[in-house]
């Protein structure tokens, strides 16, 4: 099932759109159905932190097919721009790829679109993690916390 994950994040966003409680297995589960996830699959309750929800939020005022575009396009945007810095921010400037080169090494690399199909949030930390790298690298502690924090998203 494509965006598998992303199902998850956006019915929690409509319950809360909705002024529900996304931790209500009631709820969850009729947002989840409604969304066109199958009655008969077993549907977890919300395993993930409140402050995972301020992401997909917005995304939830979008239909569930454009919002699944929209962050597709964000996945691949972040995935590519920390793989782009991530060498620099590691020491290793002989790694570097130009654009052309980096986008077709992310292409050819089958589970990033695994993680795109299924509408994960690994793009979205590995991007935190080179932010927080970057900015501990010029000495900026608060940045350092606040891109590390996004981190308890999972």
């Amino acid at each position: 099932m494509l965006f598998l994950d992303f199902y998850v994040f956006y019915a929690a966003s409509k319950v809360l759109q909705e002024g529900g409680n996304v931790y209500d297995p009631a709820q969850y589960r009729a947002a989840m159905i409604l969304l066109g996830w199958p009655a008969e699959k077993v549907i977890m309750p919300f395993p993930y932190p409140p402050q995972a929800l301020w992401l997909f939020y917005p995304l939830s005022f979008l239909g569930f097919d454009a919002a699944c575009g929209v962050w597709s396009a964000l996945s691949l945007l972040l995935l590519f721009a920390a793989l782009r810095e991530l060498p620099r921010l590691l020491g290793a400037g002989a790694l570097h790829l130009s654009p052309a080169r980096l986008g077709l090494a992310l292409a050819a690399f089958v589970p990033l679109w695994k993680t795109v199909l299924f509408g994960q949030v690994t793009a979205l930390l590995l991007f935190a993690l080179c932010a927080a790298l970057w900015a501990q690298a010029r000495g900026r502690s608060f940045w350092t916390g606040a891109w590390l924090s996004i981190t308890a998203l999972k």
